[in-house]
């Protein structure tokens, strides 16, 4: 595998900017999947009402593409990556994009992550983002797969 397509992890955080609801995030949900199967980006989404934490897998080339697309999306703003990293295999293949709206019990999970009440990605290492996120994916929740 090249350089450009070698498989890649990168997970962000990032603050909402404008309103966003159920009908716009179950579009932001549909146009991920269709366009992340294209590009065979899989991954997970997380949204709180406040935040946004995302985790994306595929090939370099392709996720670096996707992030700076996102980076460009009036939605949210503040962009942290947390983690970028070479990976052997994927942890969330199975899903082109899983978006999960944070309840009271994905709270719980955070904290034991975070050690913080209230969701706020941005205080996540590397590693409990990974942990948080693997944790989180393996409950069944969420608007669509």
């Amino acid at each position: 595998m090249t350089e450009s397509n070698s498989l890649v992890r990168l997970i962000y955080a990032s603050v909402k900017d404008r309103y966003v609801d159920g009908p716009e995030l179950k579009n932001i949900l549909n146009v991920a999947q269709t366009n992340n199967k294209k590009s065979g980006i899989t991954g997970i989404l997380l949204f709180n009402g406040g935040y946004f934490l995302q985790a994306l897998e595929g090939s370099r080339a392709h996720v670096n593409k996707l992030y700076q697309s996102i980076t460009k999306d009036q939605r949210h703003q503040n962009f942290q990556i947390i983690e970028f990293i070479d990976v052997a295999t994927r942890t969330w293949g199975n899903w082109s994009m899983k978006l999960v709206s944070i309840s009271q019990q994905e709270e719980r999970i955070y904290e034991k992550y975070s050690g913080q009440i209230g969701f706020n990605p941005f205080v996540l290492n590397s590693d409990d983002a990974v942990y948080f996120l693997k944790e989180i994916s393996n409950f069944d929740i969420g608007l669509s797969q």
